[in-house]
């Protein structure tokens, strides 16, 4: 390489890798499985302040967020098109989301859930995905969380666009995130989203 590559620390709902990650000088990888998005605020906050405080540029540190994503011109035809593929994906890791949609702190093992609460856990999972802890929709549809997350002190988006959907609905929604991406010039975002 001719560069250092960047360290990151996975972080999520638990503060301490956050903390440890800005006393060791690391960037961050997290995700909204765990957290809400006003957790993650808090976290990127007290994240910051710690590298500020350690004497480094919080300026010079990223907060790299993973979010699922299908993007298509037509934001409702997105969202539709991404629910029985997502459901699906979802149905095949409810291990690992389980604690999160149940609200839970103990969670009973998934293969022990019957059928009908396995059910309700995956309809959870997708509204809360769909509606706070994915990008669904178009362009102009996600401004709102994406200028969120950036006034949230996030400055890369790590978007998931494979978890089902047909391969030429992938494509589009990767050059929706090129569209996107062009809508982000001047911002935290530039030249990092997709």
């Amino acid at each position: 390489p001719r560069s250092q590559p960047e360290v990151c620390l996975t972080a999520s709902s638990n503060p301490a890798p956050w903390d440890q990650a800005a006393s060791l000088g690391l960037n961050v990888l997290t995700a909204l499985l765990e957290q809400t998005l006003d957790d993650l605020e808090e976290r990127a906050a007290r994240y910051l302040q710690t590298v500020d405080t350690s004497g480094s540029d919080a300026a010079d540190r990223e907060i790299t967020v993973m979010l699922h994503t299908h993007l298509a011109s037509d934001a409702k035809e997105a969202r539709g098109r991404a629910s029985g593929p997502l459901r699906e994906y979802l149905s095949a890791h409810l291990n690992l989301y389980a604690t999160q949609a149940s609200g839970a702190s103990a969670v009973t093992n998934a293969e022990e859930v019957s059928a009908a609460d396995r059910d309700a856990l995956v309809e959870h999972g997708l509204a809360r995905y769909l509606n706070e802890s994915g990008l669904f929709g178009s362009p102009e549809s996600i401004s709102p969380i994406v200028n969120r997350l950036s006034k949230a002190g996030v400055t890369e988006i790590g978007c998931l666009v494979d978890f089902g959907l047909e391969r030429e609905h992938v494509i589009e929604c990767v050059h929706e995130l090129g569209k996107l991406q062009k809508s982000l010039v001047g911002t935290a975002f530039e030249g990092k989203a997709g």
